[in-house]
């Protein structure tokens, strides 16, 4: 399963996508047990494994760089042999200004 985290800078007038690199990126399933976990790359993107597991899931990225430092997503995980992309949009944290 390819992840994609995304930010938008809630700064500026319209959004521009950019990857979120080194957000801590957890798959969930509904009774909130760990599948797999890791950190995205510098363009935001992490490829996890879910070891089989199938239905609903969440996924929950933590980073400072999050307004609120967390985004989560529900989303229904592919069955064996299949696979799927997912891009999670979140909010740029807002910078206070020196």
């Amino acid at each position: 399963m390819e992840i994609r985290l995304n930010s938008c800078d809630t700064q500026q007038a319209s959004c521009v996508a950019r990857g979120l690199s080194e957000a801590e990126i957890s798959l969930v399933n509904v009774e909130g047990r760990l599948i797999a976990s890791g950190r995205s790359d510098d363009a935001g993107k992490l490829v996890l494994a879910t070891g089989g597991a199938a239905g609903e899931a969440r996924i929950v990225a933590v980073s400072p760089l999050i307004e609120g430092g967390r985004k989560e997503a529900n989303l229904v995980l592919p069955r064996a042999g299949e696979t799927t992309n997912i891009t999670i949009m979140a909010n740029g944290s807002p910078v206070s200004s020196p």
